[in-house]
């Protein structure tokens, strides 16, 4: 991680002080870090000794970005805070960034980078849990139309899965999706994948090789989709949970998150019908 961008020039005492400072804060955890991957790779020790290591990399990274964040809070009203804001927002949550946002300088509101992240914020107020989906149509993995609404909105819960084929902790979640679309397929549950690929054979080869039976669409405009930009999605795997009624019930739930709302949806559904 770099503390300058191309377009950014970190200039006068003071600033030069504080970048220096947030340098030293974080190059001593990413030092650790950069030696648990060269653990990882050294084939002169045991395999047990390489997954010790690897097993200490999940923590030391979250104390990474950890210490970035802090930095980032406060420092944000100066240009060295404003750097790594641009650099690493698709680490902050939602209301993170847009608590940043009312604390950068004025003379860095109009930048290109802060102007994208504020548009991101405002999309993803726009569907936050409680309001309506927001519709989008786009080509199927067979060149037709569709959209959103061919899906959402009509009594099935909905799973809108932002996902690629180069993004290998999609392809992970994606064996987790397909267990659950077994258990649930065939109670009013769908699953719309979203591919942020840009190259139409490799979209199409991830769908093949991880057999996906779900309905399927992209722009192939990668992180520029306009499904990305509607949904403020920042990181993928991301997804968007829709009831029946078509209001967003809730985002980004993944693995034994997903899971457990699923059931707790569907087991809700159940007493009901139960009790008719």
């Amino acid at each position: 991680m770099s503390l300058g961008e191309r377009n950014v020039s970190i200039t006068g005492t003071a600033d030069n002080d504080i970048r220096q400072e947030v340098r030293e804060i974080l190059d001593g955890e990413l030092s650790e870090i950069q030696e648990i991957y060269a653990q990882m790779a050294d084939t002169a020790l045991s395999a047990e000794q390489r997954d010790e290591a690897g097993r200490m990399l999940p923590q030391k990274r979250e104390n990474y970005y950890a210490l970035i964040k802090k930095c980032m809070k406060k420092h944000i009203s100066n240009i060295v805070g404003v750097s790594l804001f641009k650099q690493l927002y698709r680490n902050n949550t939602l209301e993170e960034n847009d608590s940043l946002l009312q604390h950068v300088p004025k003379q860095y509101q109009s930048d290109p980078t802060v102007i994208r992240i504020r548009n991101k914020v405002e999309n993803g107020k726009n569907t936050v849990a409680g309001s309506p989906f927001v519709d989008f149509e786009m080509r199927t993995p067979n060149g037709r139309p569709a959209k959103l609404s061919d899906y959402a909105g009509h009594g099935k819960v909905v799973l809108l899965d932002f996902w690629a084929s180069w993004c290998n902790p999609c392809r992970v979640e994606i064996q987790n999706l397909a267990a659950l679309y077994e258990q649930y397929g065939g109670q009013d549950f769908e699953i719309v994948g979203v591919s942020l690929d840009t190259s139409e054979k490799a979209w199409k080869g991830a769908i093949a090789q991880l057999r996906v039976r779900w309905p399927q669409m992209s722009d192939l405009k990668g992180w520029k989709s306009v499904a990305a930009q509607l949904y403020a999605v920042q990181s993928i795997p991301h997804t968007v949970l829709i009831d029946a009624a078509g209001t967003v019930i809730d985002r980004g739930l993944e693995g034994s998150e997903l899971r457990r709302k699923l059931s707790e949806i569907f087991d809700s559904r159940q007493k009901e019908e139960d009790t008719k």
